[in-house]
């Protein structure tokens, strides 16, 4: 799963230049908000399933066919649900026609999202490679046709079409991955699982809302207050810094059955793990901001082009923030092994607040480099101050101190 996920943040970057070099700041700017626009109605229609299907095919193997089929159809009442609202709303909200356009078409897939089910129960049985080749097959597809649009000069919708497509693609092929390893299928729709589906999916799917809105509202309110252009080279500034949060969000998911391993055995161990893991993810991303800081300049030149180098003082100030989630990462992981998952929610919640307010503030007056501004104080809240608001977690704060000290015991 590890090694998809890489080969597809390395996808999205590679492909994302060759098109955004192709389509230029605007066209690719009004892309990339259509995209964010979809993107949040997409994490509504999901309902949270990612973690509570897969817990619950995991605890009760007996009744996996009607888990999926319940969750199936509650999926696709929440697709059919989210792609009508988001119409509607763009009608009567969205006054740029081309935009309007390109987000209508992009929501087509929102109707395939139900079929991850499939890929909850591959994780469920520890079978995820199944899904893994599906998805990368399907990657593989879609990077290729990416290429052939570019090739053959094709414009901005033919682009929003190919990525509605994306969406097919991993549905069909994910159908096909289970049918290959099952020769039987059925539907079980069971009405006495929607209620404590539903109970345990709202909470998940508040806070995967206010996740989704926190990483998209600044894209979203860029191109509603100073235009599509500004966004274009906003999202360069952008797609670096991702690069460094996928690195950290990888390697940290990979750490998580280690930190909880010495959490249950060695409590010693546990602390000391902690400390090492936040001091060696905050001082690489030390050297992240201070690699952007001197080569920013090239590395935009040589991957995006000249049109894009006026995001450079916005990749600069986003980069202030590497060092910030990597603490914010670990902080996740450590709240999760606590099960603190609340206060997860909690703070991603008025960090987008905060996020909100910044940016509506600093964007008219400093453009996109007071969005990348407003991010970096977000990512200072959710990721430290936070910590020292919140009188439950005085051992975590007593860890923070210590990454900065040449020790790493630390004494409840």
């Amino acid at each position: 799963m590890i090694s998809e996920y890489g080969l597809r943040l390395v996808s999205a970057v590679l492909i994302g230049i060759y098109v955004a070099r192709y389509l230029g700041p605007e066209k690719f700017g009004l892309l990339s908000y259509s995209s964010a626009i979809v993107t949040i109605f997409i994490t509504v229609s999901q309902l949270g399933m990612a973690n509570i299907l897969v817990r619950d095919l995991a605890k009760c193997p007996e009744r996996i066919l009607a888990y999926m089929s319940t969750a199936f159809s509650l999926m696709m009442l929440a697709a059919i649900a989210s792609f009508t609202v988001l119409s509607v709303c763009v009608f009567f909200i969205e006054s740029d026609i081309q935009a309007r356009a390109y987000i209508w078409v992009i929501a087509a897939g929102i109707i395939f999202q139900p079929f991850n089910v499939i890929d909850y129960y591959f994780q469920s049985q520890v079978k995820v490679k199944h899904s893994s080749v599906a998805r990368l097959l399907a990657l593989a597809i879609s990077s290729s046709v990416k290429v052939y649009l570019v090739w053959t000069k094709a414009g901005v919708y033919v682009f929003a079409i190919a990525m509605a497509l994306d969406y097919v693609l991993v549905a069909l092929l994910l159908t096909m991955s289970y049918l290959n390893h099952h020769q039987e299928c059925s539907f079980e729709f069971d009405r006495s699982l929607v209620k404590p589906l539903l109970k345990s999916a709202w909470p998940m799917v508040l806070s995967a809302l206010a996740a989704t809105l926190y990483i998209r509202i600044d894209q979203i309110m860029i191109k509603n207050m100073i235009g599509s252009h500004e966004l274009g080279l906003y999202m360069v500034a952008s797609k670096f810094f991702e690069v460094w949060v996928s690195f950290v969000y990888v390697v940290s998911m990979s750490l998580m059955p280690l930190l909880v391993e010495n959490k249950k055995n060695d409590p010693q161990k546990y602390e000391m793990l902690l400390v090492k893991v936040f001091r060696l993810f905050m001082f690489s991303g030390i050297v992240f901001y201070i690699f952007m800081f001197i080569c920013g300049e090239s590395v935009i030149e040589i991957t995006f082009g000249l049109e894009y180098k006026a995001a450079l003082t916005a990749l600069i100030v986003l980069s202030l923030g590497a060092p910030l989630i990597a603490i914010r990462v670990i902080t996740v992981r450590y709240l999760t092994v606590e099960g603190f998952e609340k206060k997860i929610a909690s703070r991603t919640i008025a960090a987008l607040g905060l996020s909100i307010v910044l940016n509506y503030i600093l964007i008219p007056k400093f453009g996109v480099v007071g969005a990348a501004v407003s991010t970096v104080f977000a990512l200072f809240y959710s990721a430290y101050l936070a910590n020292f608001l919140d009188s439950e977690l005085s051992y975590l704060r007593k860890i923070h101190v210590k990454i900065f000290s040449l020790k790493s015991q630390v004494y409840k």
